[in-house]
C-alpha cells in the first residue's frame, strides 16, 4: 500500500475560494491567499499585469524569493510566511523593491496577518484503498506529532478523527457507510511520532467492502513522514 503526498497542484486547488489580499508596489502587484485553518498562504507576484511568480508558503518552505523582470520593470526581494504557534498572529511579510524605468518602489512590512489558532499543516498523504475509497492523513505541528485522518468515498468525506502524541490510538466504534461502501465497526488508527532517528507513521487497521469489493482487511501504514528539520 503506497501513501502519496498531495501534489502542489492539488494543494493550490484548496485555495481556490480563499479571497486574496492585494498590495500594489509600483508596477508590482502582490497577492496573498491565507488559510488560517492550514497555517499556509499562496502568494503571487504580478508585474505589469503578468503573473510571473506563484508559490505555496508553508512551514517547510516559508519564503518566496523574487527576481523577476518584464519590459522596463523589475522586482527583487522576499515574501515570507511567519508562523507563531497558536499563541499569536501569523503573517506574510514583504521585503521587496520594485522598479520601473528609473523609479524605485520599496516595500518592507506586513502584507496581511491572521490569528494563529491551529497548528500548521506540514504534510498530507493520500492512500487509495479502492478506486472509490481513500484515506487522507494530514500531519500538523512543528514536531509533526498530530495526525488528522479521514475516510473518503470519492470526494465525499465519510468520517474523520485526530491522533496526537498524547492520544495516539483512535477507534471508530460504529460502522461507517456511504452509498455501497461500508467500513466495519472498530476500525482504528495508531500514531507513531517521528524522532531525529526514525520516521513517523500512521497505522490503519480496518475491514471494508462495497458492491464490487468483497470484505477486505487492511493493516498497514497510510502515511510516513520525517521530523521537520531532521
Amino acid at each position: 500500500m503506497i501513501s502519496k503526498p498531495l501534489g502542489s497542484e492539488e494543494i493550490l486547488k484548496l485555495f481556490t475560494d480563499v479571497p486574496p489580499v492585494h498590495v500594489q508596489v509600483g508596477p508590482l502587484s502582490i497577492s496573498v491567499q491565507a488559510d488560517a485553518s492550514r497555517g499556509q498562504a499562496v502568494v503571487g507576484a504580478t508585474l505589469l499585469g503578468t503573473l510571473l511568480a506563484k508559490q505555496l508558503l508553508c512551514f517547510l518552505e516559508p519564503v518566496l524569493t523574487l527576481d523577476i523582470a518584464l519590459a522596463d520593470s523589475t522586482a527583487k526581494g522576499t515574501l515570507t510566511l511567519n508562523l507563531q504557534g497558536t499563541q499569536g498572529y501569523a503573517s506574510v511579510t514583504a521585503d521587496v523593491i520594485a522598479t520601473q524605468a528609473a523609479t524605485a518602489y520599496p516595500l518592507r512590512g506586513m502584507v496581511c496577518d491572521w490569528p494563529a489558532t491551529i497548528e500548521p499543516v506540514v504534510g498530507e498523504y493520500r492512500v487509495m484503498l479502492t478506486s472509490e475509497l481513500s484515506t487522507l492523513t494530514t500531519v500538523r505541528g512543528a514536531a509533526a506529532n498530530i495526525a488528522g485522518f479521514a475516510f473518503y468515498a470519492g470526494s465525499t468525506l465519510m468520517t474523520q478523527t485526530e491522533a496526537t502524541q498524547f492520544a495516539p490510538l483512535q477507534i471508530f466504534p460504529d460502522a461507517i457507510e456511504s452509498g455501497d461502501i461500508k467500513i466495519l465497526p472498530a476500525a482504528q488508527v495508531s500514531l507513531f511520532i517521528p524522532t531525529t532517528i526514525s520516521t513517523g507513521w500512521l497505522w490503519l487497521q480496518a475491514t471494508f467492502s462495497s458492491s464490487t469489493t468483497p470484505p477486505t482487511q487492511v493493516s498497514s501504514s497510510v502515511a510516513n513522514w520525517q521530523l521537520p528539520g531532521a
